[in-house]
């Protein structure tokens, strides 16, 4: 299905069902190589309530096509992923999407998108949620598991800060990310990762969250990965961190800072790659280190 023309901000073209319960599904009936859904060159589309199946995506976004909107939909068997949007369409909002057993990644956004919550990504052959020019995108309430990695972020737009969970507890608008291949979480540039459950990210090699070029893990939980968290100037406080095979915490030895981690029952608690608390860093203070097994820091 084409979707080539656009609605205005006030008035939207869109395509649903009533209600989740009786969502409507298209698939492509023998034809191949193509979309399910194709908005091309049309700003201000909503689409709601739809499950999308047989493609290349499900939703394919490109041509300058700004400001979509997409909630309760479900992108499935598709043979490149399940939706994508290209650099050239900004301004997308997704909110209750499920992107499953798609070739390719379940979710990938090349534009600057405005919101991605309360979504599923799970069993794709790439990445869970890809976000390649993220800017002041705000993630909650998302799950992504048995991806490669579960959410890669590359803020390289300048100026906002992508915002992935929320540091307030109470609000309970934190995402999980657990069961990936490689990372749970790959973030760089300008990013708050805070609130977030990560986990069970077991591959040799690879972390529960990668963050660099500055990053900021904040108030997560992060357990039962090779490596918990792994940081590149960057800066790491007041999470939880226990049970990770190899290292709790590492900085690479360059500008982090680190301070007011718990980190315990790991293979080594905290471990850096420089010498610490001169300048330019990395600066490593007041972090509780207990019961790690190989040691303690280092």
């Amino acid at each position: 299905m084409a979707i080539p023309r656009s609605g205005t901000a006030r008035a939207s073209p869109f395509w649903d069902r009533p209600t989740p319960a009786t969502w409507q599904s298209i698939a492509t009936l023998g034809f191949t190589g193509q979309p399910v859904i194709d908005v091309n060159d049309a700003s201000y589309i909503t689409l709601r309530n739809l499950s999308l199946t047989g493609g290349s995506y499900g939703v394919y976004i490109h041509g300058g096509s700004n400001n979509f909107t997409g909630s309760y939909l479900t992108a499935t068997g598709n043979t490149l992923g399940g939706v994508r949007i290209e650099s050239d369409s900004t301004g997308a909002t997704f909110s209750y999407l499920t992107t499953s057993n798609n070739t390719g990644d379940g979710f990938y956004a090349g534009g600057v998108i405005v919101a991605l919550t309360n979504s599923t990504s799970d069993n794709n052959t790439g990445d869970g949620f890809d976000l390649a020019s993220s800017g002041g995108a705000v993630l909650t309430g998302d799950v992504a598991y048995n991806n490669v990695t579960g959410l890669y972020v590359n803020n390289n737009s300048g100026g906002a800060t992508t915002t992935i969970g929320n540091a307030n507890l109470a609000l309970g608008l934190g995402n999980q990310f657990y069961n990936n291949a490689r990372y749970g979480i790959d973030a760089l540039g300008p990013a708050l990762i805070a609130g977030n459950m990560v986990y069970g990210q077991t591959a040799s090699g690879y972390d529960g969250i990668l963050l660099s070029s500055a990053a900021t893990a904040t108030e997560n939980i992060v357990y039962g990965n090779y490596n918990g968290i792994f940081a590149s100037g960057a800066s790491v406080s007041n999470n939880l961190i226990y049970n990770n095979a190899n290292v709790g915490l590492e900085d690479d030895g360059s500008q982090s800072e680190v301070a007011g981690n718990v980190a315990y029952s790991n293979g080594v608690g905290i471990e850096s790659n420089a010498a610490t608390n001169s300048s330019p860093g990395p600066f490593i203070d007041n972090n509780l280190v207990y019961n790690n097994s190989t040691r303690a820091s280092g």
